[in-house]
């Protein structure tokens, strides 16, 4: 009952807050979904467009569930919501589970629904998955050491990888760490490890010989290591500082402290970092016979795996990604608490009162904090949960029709921003041509309803590592029927830089500038029109180039 009460409050929760600008989804998640859009035109990764950082390899599940959505669902924001709300609301069940194997159920399932709060990126829900899946598998070979063990971790290391290359770590470390503490002999263990590393490269394989067909396989990894460090360099993170200072700098007593969002990510963040720490230490501090459920060699591996990842995995924007790392910290924390409160080595009762005190401080804190960073009050009054069972399914409703008509919508509604500029380029090219956005906007051309150009989703520095990556471009570029180009505002070698010269030539040969339109954050785009053949009407008051048979009419109808 309590692991159906964790899914369905996550499935609602995070299904009826979307809504709005993007359909509820941020500009990120659009990345993958016009990669997505590519392979649901039948185009493949480094055939048909150039690989991205640790997602290159057909089949890539990161791409290759969002279309599938998109063919079994409709080609609509509704089928990328049920694929990634449903992934998540199975993560939360999943680390329930975990949590519930190392902890009473009540316990369990509150740790749960507090990372739930967190409210992790929909688009980062392989991460949460493989982490769940993880954990919970785990807990299971730690009380039973079995080949068939042994295989699931293989199978997730090599489905992981298809997500995404750097998650085959954070499921080879743990197994292995459990591997040595709870197979025996040690001979025993050296072969279940070796058994699972040789199934997931067999799973793989096909993957890695598609990779050596069309680029070879060192090209590529030289060319993942090259964009993921790129890539890197724009998510360093700064150590957060606490303040007690508010935004109009007036000065905040010790009680709101917490209130103040940059306490409150620097709370939590250091609170993640601590975690793994705090188990090693309540692991030494308690004797293995007090284990009957054999929870420590699980919770050795999972604190393994957070020593390790949590410094990669939580950088960059590190507020939004807490949720990330949920289903580690949930299960830590619940093993930390059958631990620390199941018995303890001779002690006064002074000091299991302080040590209780202690926990329950830290929990009002973390509580806090979430409710602050994850902005819950808000968002359960947006779901429908801090109100009524009506009005919560209500909103569930409105959320199905308005998803279900999205991008259609944007198409013949005038509206700002990045959706006004998808709906000019669905207007002004004709289903067949293609659009190429030299500029992060990456929410533009999907949501157009076309096909991204050149094999690149964005002409970004990170993405282009090599010269031959600026060759490929040009030559898919030249092959298709691309009518209008969008670049960033100004001088357009100052925007794109030298890595980019191949690029600019082929651009100002072929086309010509003709206006400029503003996407979301008040970015004004240029936009470079085909020379020939040329424009077959105009768009709007500004009279943008508009190409196809339409094109005539369309400037009477703005």
């Amino acid at each position: 009952m309590l692991l159906l009460a964790v899914v369905v409050f996550t499935a609602l929760y995070r299904f009826n807050t979307l809504g709005g600008a993007l359909g509820g989804f941020d500009n990120d998640h659009f990345v993958h979904f016009a990669y997505a859009r590519q392979v649901l035109a039948g185009e493949q990764p480094l055939r048909d467009f150039n690989a991205v950082a640790l997602k290159g390899l057909p089949p890539s599940l990161m791409f290759e569930a969002s279309a599938a959505a998109q063919r079994w669902l409709g080609e609509t924001l509704r089928s990328e919501a049920l694929l990634t709300v449903g992934a998540v609301s199975a993560a939360a069940g999943v680390t329930y589970l975990a949590a519930a194997a190392v902890s009473p159920s009540l316990p369990a399932a509150a740790l749960t629904i507090l990372t739930v709060l967190e409210a992790p990126k929909l688009y980062t829900y392989p991460t949460v998955l493989v982490l769940a899946c993880v954990a919970l598998l785990a807990t299971r070979y730690a009380r039973q050491p079995s080949l068939r063990g042994v295989v699931a971790f293989a199978v997730l290391a090599a489905v992981g990888f298809l997500f995404r290359h750097d998650y085959v770590v954070y499921v080879i470390l743990p197994a292995a760490v459990l591997a040595g503490l709870v197979t025996r002999p040690p001979r025993r263990a050296a072969a279940h490890v070796a058994a699972g590393g040789a199934i997931s490269l067999l799973l793989v394989a096909p993957s890695l010989l598609y990779a050596q067909q069309q680029v070879g396989l060192a090209t590529y990894i030289r060319d993942s290591r090259q964009i993921g460090s790129r890539q890197a360099q724009h998510t360093d993170l700064e150590w957060p500082a606490f303040t007690r200072q508010d935004q109009e700098g007036r000065s905040v007593g010790l009680a709101g402290t917490l209130g103040l969002e940059q306490n409150a990510i620097s709370w939590l963040y250091y609170l993640h970092i601590a975690v793994p720490l705090v188990t090693a230490f309540v692991l030494w501090r308690t004797r293995e016979d007090e284990d009957p459920t054999r929870r420590r060699p699980a919770l050795v591996s999972l604190a393994a795996l957070g020593l390790a990842a949590m410094p990669f995995l939580l950088r960059g924007n590190v507020g939004a990604r807490f949720g990330d790392v949920g289903p580690l910290i949930a299960v830590l924390l619940a093993g930390n608490a059958g631990l620390l409160f199941r018995r303890w080595p001779p002690e006064s009762l002074l000091r299991r009162l302080a040590r209780g005190l202690l926990a329950t401080v830290v929990l009002a804190m973390t509580v806090q904090a979430v409710w602050i960073v994850g902005s819950v009050r808000q968002e359960l009054d947006t779901s429908g949960w801090s109100d009524s069972a009506e009005k919560l399914f209500r909103q569930a409703a409105r959320r199905w029709e308005e998803l279900q008509m999205l991008p259609a919508a944007y198409w013949s509604e005038p509206l700002p921003g990045s959706v006004g500029v998808a709906r000019y380029l669905n207007r002004c090219t004709a289903p067949g041509d293609r659009v190429l956005v030299m500029a992060y906007a990456p929410e533009i051309v999907p949501l157009s309803g076309r096909l991204f150009a050149a094999g690149v989703a964005r002409v970004i520095g990170e993405e282009f590592v090599s010269e031959r990556h600026q060759r490929q471009a040009v030559e898919r570029w030249s092959r298709q029927s691309v009518p209008l180009v969008l670049t960033e505002p100004d001088e357009l070698h100052a925007a794109l830089g030298r890595e980019f010269d191949r690029l600019e030539e082929y651009l100002r040969r072929h086309y010509e500038p003709a206006g400029s339109i503003e996407a979301d954050g008040g970015l004004r785009l240029r936009v470079f029109a085909r020379r020939s053949p040329g424009p077959t009407g105009t768009f709007g008051a500004d009279r943008l180039p508009c190409f196809g048979q339409s094109g005539a009419s369309i400037s009477r109808l703005e």
